[in-house]
């Protein structure tokens, strides 16, 4: 079983096979790939098709959407082969899955994959980046990728993995949000992900698969953030397994 935190939406991902690994641990399994979706006007014929790909043959697909009232029912988890958490707003994603992230961390604890694209790989993590662009007055990544808040949120989020997620990173500058929130003290440990990338974390390993790189910020002793980048292939960063 492993996590998948993928650095953009399926658009933005274009490389063949970038998820095969997920596609072959939920085609091992029985049940249904739950894909969770932000409830929007015609979001299951324009969005939900980007994702289906990932199911497999005889795979059933079981799309479950967040709506106004933020409300995702705990047994849409059940008998899951997989889940996706999808992209588009970060803050609609938080609020929808605060209440069952328990359910969601036991399942992927008994071995349930998890693909979290862009805003599903920002959730992940035992402290979730929300959004927002300043700290106090400071700017530290354009307003563009504030998800329609000013300063930055951080929340509890899903515990899948012991790191905050940042994404769209070179292709959108977050890099030095994820910095800001290691250097502020606010987490020990956060990644930028590139789009078109993903960082796979197992039970014993990480490994990053695809074009762009994964940038690991962890704080070091005398107030300074070390930056590691590692592109495809095996990651060895002890201390950053779940």
């Amino acid at each position: 079983m492993a996590i998948y935190l993928v650095g953009g939406d399926p658009s933005t991902c274009p490389t063949a096979g970038l998820l095969d690994g997920f596609r072959a641990e939920v085609a091992a399994r029985e049940g249904a790939l739950v894909v969770v979706l932000v409830e929007t006007e015609g979001v299951l014929e324009r969005h939900l098709p980007s994702y289906t790909g990932l199911a497999g043959p005889g795979v059933e697909i079981r799309a479950v959407l967040i709506g106004d009232d933020a409300e995702v029912a705990p047994e849409s988890f059940e008998g899951a082969a997989g889940i996706v958490v999808a992209g588009g707003s970060t803050p609609r994603y938080h609020a929808g899955l605060h209440d069952v992230a328990g359910v969601v961390r036991s399942a992927v604890a008994g071995g349930t994959p998890y693909a979290g694209f862009s805003a599903g790989a920002m959730v992940a993590g035992d402290t979730s980046l929300v959004g927002g662009h300043r700290m106090g007055t400071l700017e530290v990544v354009h307003e563009d990728c504030s998800e329609g808040l000013t300063q930055i949120a951080l929340e509890s989020g899903l515990g899948l993995v012991r790191f905050t997620s940042d994404v769209h990173a070179a292709q959108a500058g977050t890099l030095s949000r994820a910095v800001a929130i290691v250097d502020n003290g606010w987490v020990t440990r956060a990644v930028a992900i590139d789009e078109d990338t993903v960082l796979v974390v197992g039970e014993t390993g990480m490994r990053v698969v695809g074009t762009g790189s994964v940038w690991f910020c962890e704080a070091e002793p005398v107030h300074a953030v070390r930056i590691i980048r590692r592109s495809a292939g095996p990651v060895d960063l002890p201390g950053w397994l779940r």
